[in-house]
């Protein structure tokens, strides 16, 4: 009898004693999860955030309204009107030759240049590429109306003189960028130009 009473004892302890491994293995596991945890929040907290902005937004430089230029009388010499121009986040275009020939179709852009611009920029994993810039009339609702993956658009100004070649020596031209080059235009740059900013977007 003491020894089928002490093999009955020995095995109603085994459970328990699994039972308190068991617990003591998630105990073990729950704190390190939580030291690695803390870890990451506070002492890399500042480097996490700043890989996942750089991996989550995206960012486009926007050029400023260049000033009005008037006469002594107020009349206007030059101006600056919106137009839209296209940008394409290539990661996001599955098919390139297809979004190639439908932005050719519209734009008149050679359509094997736009193919290897965008097969290039996938390859190094860009996330920004100029397609076309200062579009207006008619094209720009064309190509929105598209829709096409990873093809994006923002409004961008672009210099326009009333008076077409009047005084033009004088009145200089501006760059793509909308810096003066010449004449007027370039002495009072700083002045006309003003300042840029940023657009930011998010991605996948």
């Amino acid at each position: 009898m003491p020894l089928r009473a002490t093999t009955i004892d020995r095995e109603a302890s085994d459970p328990r004693r699994r039972a308190m491994f068991v617990a003591l293995g998630l105990v073990a596991w729950m704190a390190i999860v939580g030291l690695r945890l803390a870890q990451l929040q506070i002492t890399r907290h500042t480097e996490l955030s700043t890989r996942a902005k750089n991996q989550q937004l995206g960012t486009v430089e926007t050029s400023p309204t260049r000033g009005l230029l008037l006469d002594r009388q107020g009349r206007e010499l030059a101006r600056s009107v919106d137009t839209e121009s296209f940008f394409a986040d290539p990661r996001e275009i599955l098919n390139v030759n297809e979004t190639a020939r439908r932005i050719s179709s519209v734009t008149g852009l050679n359509k094997d240049e736009l193919v290897a611009k965008i097969s290039a920029a996938k390859e190094s994993n860009k996330k920004f590429i100029w397609l076309i810039r200062r579009l207006d009339l008619q094209t720009p609702s064309k190509l929105d109306a598209m829709t096409l993956d990873g093809v994006y658009s923002r409004k961008e100004p672009k210099r326009y003189y009333p008076n077409s070649t009047l005084a033009s020596h004088v009145l200089g031209f501006v760059g793509t960028d909308e810096i003066g080059l010449s004449g007027v235009e370039q002495f009072y740059n700083e002045k006309i130009r003003g300042e840029s900013g940023r657009v930011f977007f998010e991605t996948d």
